[in-house]
């Protein structure tokens, strides 16, 4: 090209007679010059964008931010596959609780981070887990507190996908499992239910079976809720909430007593015995329902 640019300026010091001598070649060699592009130099782009990058770096640390947003698309117009962009974008909008874009940024880097060389093979597809994991959490947190329990499910699900095993997968856990119970879907609950009791330890295994009998209470199933939570308390004695949801299937099973007894007062002794079945799923060692029952059986 420079050749061509040597070539074309040497004409404008040449004679006119010898300049026009084909005005139509001429031109055609003009618009060729005019139209014609540089062979893009990758090693001088590289070098662009990553001037663009700390840049934009610098205007983020000063909290330039539509200023380093700028920089970041124009950054991305040179090269689409520089995942560090993706990723600071990505960190303004976290910052800025903008979950949605914040996870579309992370989700473009984890897509394009292939594309570095630099990065080990076998980190490739975890290079972004973290920062995914926790767009989702933050999300799947918002959701739950605006009552949007359906998205909330598909973020936590999303991050039990991203997250290995550890601590802070019993919180997530324990956060689908109420948003499951929430929606009522008991076959979705009870089969995610299964799969995180197996291979827990004992006082995992309480926790959860305390979570499993909070939602059979819900369904108003107390013989089951009864025997899940006395086996939640044989694994952990010292499981506090699975104390009080029994304290509560008992204090229920003492109210049935009290219904019964009115009941038989106004000689509705069907009822009053429907009432004691229902109060013994609760406490069958309660003496007040022989009691009533003795009450019914003489009328």
């Amino acid at each position: 090209m420079e050749v061509m640019e040597l070539a074309e300026i040497k004409k404008f010091f040449m004679p006119s007679n010898t300049r026009y001598l084909n005005p139509h070649a001429e031109a055609v060699r003009l618009r060729v010059l005019w139209t014609y592009d540089k062979l893009p130099n990758k090693a001088r782009d590289n070098e662009d964008v990553k001037k663009l990058y700390n840049l934009a770096q610098s205007y983020v640390q000063e909290d330039y931010i539509p200023t380093a947003l700028g920089i970041i698309n124009k950054g991305l117009k040179l090269d689409p596959r520089y995942h560090y962009f993706y990723k600071m974008r990505g960190d303004i909008y976290y910052r800025q609780s903008c979950w949605t874009n914040a996870i579309r940024n992370y989700e473009s880097a984890r897509a394009t981070v292939k594309f570095d060389r630099r990065i080990p093979g076998n980190l490739v597809n975890s290079f972004y887990n973290k920062k995914l994991s926790d767009a989702y959490w933050k999300r799947g947190n918002y959701y739950a507190e605006s009552d949007k329990h359906s998205e909330a499910l598909y973020d936590f699900e999303e991050v039990l996908v991203l997250k290995s095993r550890g601590a802070p997968v019993f919180k997530i856990q324990d956060k689908l499992l109420m948003c499951l119970r929430v929606l009522d879907r008991y076959e979705a609950y009870r089969f995610h239910w299964t799969k995180f009791i197996k291979n827990t330890d004992t006082s995992r295994a309480s926790v959860l079976l305390t979570h499993h009998a909070e939602y059979k209470i819900f369904l108003r199933e107390m013989l089951a809720a009864r025997h899940i939570l006395s086996a939640a308390l044989d694994l952990d004695p010292t499981n506090k909430q699975a104390q009080a949801h029994l304290q509560v299937v008992l204090t229920t099973g003492h109210t049935m007593v009290t219904y019964a007894i009115i009941w038989c007062t106004y000689g509705c002794y069907d009822k009053a015995l429907m009432t004691v079945e229902k109060g013994r799923d609760c406490d069958p060692y309660n003496p007040g329902y022989t009691l009533n029952c003795k009450m019914a059986g003489k009328r």
